[in-house]
């Protein structure tokens, strides 16, 4: 299994072993010690990369930079010998500019797997949309980076960026090869070889001049065509991971774990693992796909930029506000000493866009991307770290946008002044979240669901802040009167910037639908509105919506006891003499006339009452019985008798008492006088 980096292990020991299988003479045949020397002698890949930024520049893996501004759904890569692609959406990068165009959505495929990004319209997304192989590895980074690794080794970083106002969001994606990719790549990322001249390579074989920036040809031919759209096709068709890899097993003493992978998993950030249910492909179906809209050339569009933005700036004016704004970054020029793989594309893209847009504050975006790219092939190269572990440490440790000045930076990782959140304290956190929807919607059905976690859609859930699910919990009776209601304060689980969580706190006592009513907010001040989540068994229960209300009926046939559902003729577990009848009683169990009942009531007949009988019953017997048992012993045993006479303590012996006693008509017996002069 290969690593996340460029070193590979020279050599792996191990043994073999026969199976007990077939002919017995070859039964339990051990070799021991057996090395294999590995030998890399393939280099094409390391230190390559393909990306997409901002609006988009793209530049291939074997380093050919140009622009496709042409809106639509392309074909970034494909490996088609190992099963896995990764489809890109174009749009203009916010309506109210008619320029230019950027990244709004990836969808990244490996066998039957597919994760989707999507930011193209107000409500975003970002999830699985498939994982019927569960062969790929997602990992956020930060709540604006997103890791996905393939199968084979390949991984795609995900960036989102704002820009040219906030919450106009585009993405950043760059793409790291593995050896599997080595000529066997296709796309707007061009072919894995080696060589330049083939990059621009049309899906029908024929290969444009390397030296156009803007070869469109070359990019249609890479739409996505009919029966291939990621977004909109059922994935089933595709084939499963099977058809690409086998299943690699390792085996220790206790267990075998069998993967399709051959890369060694990784834990790094926040794993994303997949829950997809009815809300993804809901969620999924309403995204539409559209058609290319764009046919133009590019003088055209640089016209039109021309005439939208009235600062843009020369080449030259261009070229020195980019310098200057990557060389103020101490982390930039460190990179630049240390990282040989570190390409020019950041600085190259910068100066394209400034001098498109005149915006001086698209440099940000630029001078960030490309210590990004640093910071990645550092994780990739062993010998660097081996060799600058200080540097390392150090280009490891750098914060996003420097925490946008609102927080300060410890060892990679900002802490955010009050009223800011996020991974780079970007967001403000005066307001509440913003919810667009929640799984389960309004009702959950416990027949059929957990109904243990309410999920929300919104934004944003962020990080480097704290966020809490206020939780009113009410038990409702059959009858719809409330049993309790209690409140609860859940911490709010940020899967990423788009979706959250909180666990539901479920209830031991007897009810019939359990009411939940929900308010989220980041400091109990703020709160987004109410949300009400019932909690029912369809196994029973009937959910209509009537006259504006929630209401569930018990379904004919059934009985509801002690929460749970009961057909009709079931018994008790605990005493079979009971029965359900729903014609007699629908919410506690019915006596089996058929049956000798049993002396000995069950646990469901114990009602508060009865246990106080019981209770008084115990003491009066006690208060009668320990009395009379008491006197017996002293008489038996001649004790003297003690009386009390008014408030005096005057001990009277047996011997004088016996003289105001009356003979008995037998020897022997005496029967006391009921009353001496008012003592007894």
């Amino acid at each position: 299994m290969d690593t996340h980096n460029y070193k590979v292990d020279s050599s792996e020991t191990f043994g073999l072993k026969t199976i007990r299988e077939g002919d017995t003479f070859w039964n339990d045949v051990f070799y021991h010690n057996v090395t294999i020397n590995i030998d890399d002698q393939n280099e094409i890949w390391k230190g390559k990369f393909c990306g997409s930024k901002t609006d988009p520049h793209i530049y291939t893996f074997d380093g050919v930079s140009y622009e496709n501004h042409i809106s639509g759904d392309f074909i970034l890569y494909r490996n088609t010998l190992f099963n896995q692609e990764i489809q890109t959406t174009h749009r203009l990068c916010y309506p109210s500019y008619n320029f230019p165009y950027c990244t709004c959505a990836v969808s990244i495929q490996s066998g039957l797997d597919v994760f989707l990004i999507y930011v193209c319209r107000e409500k975003s997304f970002i999830d699985y949309i498939s994982c019927n192989d569960s062969v790929m590895q997602v990992n956020k980074l930060r709540d604006k980076l997103y890791k996905i690794v393939l199968p084979t080794g390949t991984f795609v970083l995900v960036t989102l960026v704002s820009w040219p106002i906030k919450d106009a969001w585009q993405l950043d994606i760059e793409l790291f090869p593995s050896l599997s990719d080595v000529n066997n790549t296709y796309g707007l990322c061009g072919t894995l070889d080696g060589t330049k001249d083939n990059e621009f390579t049309r899906r029908d074989g024929y290969k444009d001049t390397v030296t156009l920036l803007y070869p469109n040809e070359f990019s249609r031919s890479w739409n996505v065509q009919d029966g291939e759209n990621l977004l909109r096709e059922p994935i089933i068709n595709r084939q499963p991971i099977s058809s690409a890899l086998d299943h690699t097993c390792t085996c220790s003493p206790n267990e075998k774990q069998c993967l399709y992978k051959i890369f060694k998993p990784c834990l790094m950030g926040h794993e994303i693992q997949c829950t997809v249910h009815s809300r993804t492909q809901n969620r999924i179906s309403s995204i539409k796909v559209q058609r290319n809209s764009s046919q133009s050339g590019e003088s055209q569009l640089l016209r039109k930029k021309r005439q939208t933005f009235p600062h843009v700036k020369t080449q030259e004016e261009a070229e020195d506000i980019c310098f200057a704004a990557f060389q103020v970054s101490e982390t930039y020029r460190m990179c630049m000493e240390h990282v040989s793989d570190l390409s020019n594309s950041s600085y190259v893209n910068c100066i394209i866009d400034l001098t498109m847009t005149g915006d001086v504050n698209i440099t940000t975006l630029h001078v960030e991307s490309a210590i990004q790219q640093c910071a990645t092939f550092i994780s990739l190269n062993d010998t660097l770290q081996t060799t600058n572990p200080d540097v390392t440490k150090k280009l490891k440790s750098f914060c996003p946008r420097n925490c946008s000045n609102h927080g300060y930076c410890i060892e990679g990782n900002c802490t955010c002044d009050q009223g800011y959140g996020g991974s780079d304290c970007s967001f403000d956190t005066l307001s509440a979240p913003e919810i667009w929807s929640t799984f389960p919607s309004n009702i959950c059905d416990k027949s059929t669901q957990s109904c243990s976690r309410m999920h929300f859609e919104g934004r944003y859930f962020i990080e480097n802040i704290r966020k809490t699910c206020y939780i009113q919990r009410t038990l409702v009776r059959h009858d719809g009167s409330a049993i309790n209601t209690a409140h609860f304060e859940q911490p709010l689980i940020a899967h990423n910037l788009f979706r959250g969580s909180c666990l539901l706190p479920l209830a031991r006592d007897t009810e019939w639908v359990t009411q939940y009513t929900f308010n989220v907010s980041y400091d109990g001040k703020e709160f987004t509105e109410s949300i009400k989540l019932h909690v029912y068994q369809s196994e029973c229960q009937q959910y209509i919506f009537n006259d504006g209300r929630d209401q569930f009926l018990l379904k004919e046939g059934f009985c509801f006891i002690r929460n749970a559902c009961m057909t009709q003729g079931s018994s008790n577990s605990n005493d079979t003499c009971y029965m359900c009848d729903p014609t007699k009683h629908k919410y506690s169990w019915t006596q089996n006339t058929d049956c000798v009942i049993s002396s000995s009531p069950t646990p469901e007949e114990y009602t508060i009452s009865s246990l106080i009988y019981i209770l008084i019953a115990c003491i009066a017997v006690i208060i009668l019985v320990v009395p009379v048992a008491i006197w017996k012993y002293r008489k038996s045993h001649g004790y003297k008798q003690f009386y009390r006479i008014d408030d005096h303590r005057k001990e009277i012996t047996e011997e004088l008492s016996l003289k105001f006693m009356k003979k008995s008509k037998k020897p022997g017996d005496y029967v006391p006088m009921t009353h001496i002069d008012g003592a007894y």
